[in-house]
C-alpha cells in the first residue's frame, strides 16, 4: 500500500505546474538580474514576465512619466543608503495601477504644471516605503501622492510651498484601509483624506502646513496618534467624521487660527496639547467633543466640549513648556505642565521621535506619559511642575439658611415698601451660524453678546473678495458684516457657482473672539 501512496504523490508533483518566478531587471546599477537601459524599458519587461518581478534602480535621475501596469506586480527598489531620483516629464510621475506592488527608496520630483501628481497610487494595496516628493515652484493645486482605493504609506517625506497645494491626498473608492506613518510633511495642506469609507491611521507624522494640517472629511473610523502639527489656518479639522486622536501637539500660528476644529464630528481627544493662535480657539466644535487627560485654555473653546474627569491641565494657569513650537519644536522643558500629566498607568507605547511611553520626566519616582507628541527624557524636571486642572463640574456653594430664633412681640410699625432686585440671567454663550449662501447674499445668525461678526469664503485655491471676486491667496481676508443678530455680507457681483468653505467668528467690542464655525455649502 505504502509504495502505491509514494507512486501517487510523485504523480501528483509532476502534474502540478511550477510556480513562476519572477525576474530581476536593473537599471543604472549592477545586480543579480537583467540590465535595461532605461526604466521604461524594464517596466515594459516587468509586464510581460511572469510572477512578481523586481526593478532595481541606481540614483538616476529618471526623466519620464512611469506606469505599473495592472498586469504584474512589480518592487521598484532604489539604492538601500540613499534613492532613486525619479524627475516627472508630464503631469503625474508614477502610477502603480497593480496593488501588490512596492515602491521603496525612490523621490520623485513633481512637473512644474498646475495640477500635477508626483505618484498616483490608483490600485489598492499598494505599498510606499522611505518615499520622498517634491512640489515644484510657481504653480499651484499640486499633489504629491494621491490614494484613490487604499495604500499604506511607510516613512514618507514631501515638502510643496505653492497655493492649494497637498501632500497626501485620500480620496475616490476605497477598498482597503489607508494607513500612514512615518510623515514629515510641508503643504499648504499636509493630509487630506475625503470620503473614505474605510479605517483611517494616521501615526507618527511631523505636519506642517500653511493652512490646515489634517482636514478629513466624511471619515466614519479615524485614528490619529503621535502627531505633532503646526497649522497656519486650522490644526486638525473633521468634517463629518469619528474618531479618536491621542498624543498630539496641534498648534495654529495665524492670527485667528484654531488648534482643533471639528463640524458635524464626534472625537475623543486623550494626551494631547492644544494652542490656538492670537483671536482664534484651542478648541471649535459643534457636536460633543470629549476631552481627557489633555491641555488646552477653557476660555479659548468654542461649543459643547465634554470633561468627563477633572484630568485636563489649564494651560491658561499652567507653564506649558514650550518655549520653541513656533519653530516646530514640541519637546517639553523642564516645568512644563505637559511632563507626566497624561494617561496614568504602564501602558507602553513609542513618541513621535521613537522615544518609549511612560518615563518619569519629573523625577518624582513614577512613570506616567506626558501630553502631547513628545516624551520628556527622564529627569527633565528636577521637581514636579504646578499643575492646574480643569474642574469641569465646579462645585455650587448653596445660600446658607438661617436658623430660626424666637422673636420678643413687638408693636407693628409701618414699613416702606421695597421694589426687590431682580435676579440677573446668565447671558447665553454667544453662537454664530450660516443660515444660506445666494448669488449676491450671505445671510446667517449670532447669538449672545456679540458686537460684530467676521466671515470669509473660499473656493479652492482662491478667496472671495468684498465686491465678491476670485483671487489667489493663501489665506483669506477677514469680511465685516452687516448686522448681528441676523447679519448679511452683500455682494456687488455674482458668486461664480461652486461649493464654498464660510468660516464665521463672532467678536465683543474689544475684538475678542467669542465664537467660531465652519460650513461648506454649494452656491447652485
Amino acid at each position: 500500500m505504502l509504495p502505491r501512496l509514494l507512486l501517487a504523490a510523485l504523480l501528483t508533483l509532476l502534474l502540478v505546474a511550477p510556480v513562476a518566478r519572477g525576474a530581476t531587471f536593473c537599471v543604472d546599477t549592477a545586480c543579480d538580474g537583467q540590465a535595461k537601459p532605461t526604466l521604461d524599458i524594464a517596466l515594459g519587461a516587468a509586464a510581460t514576465s511572469p510572477g512578481k518581478d523586481t526593478i532595481v534602480l541606481g540614483k538616476g535621475p529618471f526623466t519620464g512619466t512611469y506606469a505599473i501596469t495592472s498586469n504584474n506586480p512589480v518592487d521598484v527598489i532604489g539604492p538601500e543608503n540613499d534613492s532613486a531620483r525619479i524627475v516627472a516629464k508630464t503631469g503625474t510621475a508614477l502610477v502603480i495601477a497593480n496593488g501588490d506592488s512596492t515602491v521603496r527608496n525612490v523621490s520623485v520630483q513633481v512637473k512644474a504644471v498646475d495640477g500635477a501628481i508626483g505618484i498616483d497610487v490608483v490600485a489598492a494595496g499598494a505599498e510606499l516605503t522611505r518615499v520622498s516628493v517634491n512640489g515644484a515652484p510657481g504653480v499651484q493645486q499640486q499633489t504629491g501622492i494621491m490614494v484613490r482605493r487604499g495604500a499604506q504609506l511607510d516613512t514618507v517625506w514631501a515638502t510643496f510651498y505653492t497655493p492649494g497645494s497637498a501632500a497626501i491626498v485620500a480620496a475616490g473608492q476605497p477598498e482597503l484601509p489607508l494607513q500612514l506613518r512615518n510623515l514629515s510633511l510641508h503643504a499648504e495642506t499636509a493630509i487630506k483624506v475625503d470620503g473614505w469609507s474605510k479605517p483611517v491611521w494616521i501615526s507618527h507624522a511631523a505636519l506642517s502646513a500653511t493652512l490646515t494640517g489634517v482636514l478629513v472629511r466624511d471619515v466614519g473610523a479615524l485614528v490619529a496618534e503621535e502627531l505633532s502639527v503646526f497649522g497656519g489656518g486650522t490644526g486638525v479639522h473633521a468634517v463629518d467624521s469619528t474618531g479618536t486622536l491621542r498624543h498630539a501637539t496641534v498648534a495654529a500660528r495665524q492670527e485667528g487660527a484654531t488648534a482643533l476644529r471639528a463640524a458635524g464630528s464626534r472625537l475623543t481627544v486623550r494626551d494631547s496639547v492644544l494652542i490656538g493662535a492670537d483671536l482664534g480657539s484651542d478648541v471649535a466644535t459643534d457636536a460633543p467633543l470629549e476631552l481627557r487627560y489633555s491641555a488646552f485654555r477653557p476660555e479659548r473653546t468654542v461649543g459643547p466640549v465634554e470633561q468627563p474627569g477633572a484630568d485636563n491641565v489649564d494651560l491658561s494657569r499652567s507653564y506649558l513648556g514650550l518655549p520653541s513650537f513656533e519653530a516646530g519644536v514640541f519637546a517639553p522643558a523642564a516645568g512644563s505642565a505637559l511632563i507626566d500629566s497624561g494617561t496614568p498607568g504602564a501602558e507602553a507605547g513609542i513618541d513621535l521621535q521613537n522615544r518609549s511611553r511612560p518615563l518619569d520626566g519629573d523625577q518624582d519616582g513614577v512613570k506616567r506619559r506626558d501630553i502631547g507628541a513628545l516624551e520628556a527624557a527622564v529627569g527633565t524636571s528636577v521637581q514636579p511642575a504646578k499643575v492646574v486642572l480643569i474642574d469641569p463640574t465646579p462645585k455650587v456653594v448653596p445660600t446658607p439658611t438661617a436658623t430660626p430664633t424666637a422673636t420678643p412681640e413687638v408693636t407693628p410699625v409701618a414699613t416702606p415698601q421695597v421694589t426687590p432686585t431682580p435676579t440677573p440671567i446668565a447671558s447665553p454663550k454667544p453662537t454664530v451660524s450660516l443660515a444660506s449662501l445666494k448669488a449676491r447674499t450671505l445671510r446667517g445668525r449670532s447669538t449672545g453678546t456679540v458686537k460684530r461678526v467676521q466671515v470669509t469664503l473660499k473656493r479652492g485655491g482662491t478667496c472671495v473678495s468684498g465686491r465678491g471676486t476670485l483671487r489667489k491667496a493663501k489665506t483669506c481676508s477677514w469680511l465685516a458684516v452687516q448686522g448681528t443678530g441676523s447679519w448679511r455680507l452683500s455682494f456687488k457681483r455674482a458668486l461664480p457657482r461652486g461649493r464654498y468653505l464660510v468660516r464665521m467668528r463672532a467678536l465683543d467690542a474689544k475684538g475678542h473672539v467669542l465664537a467660531g464655525a465652519s460650513k461648506r455649502v454649494r452656491r447652485g
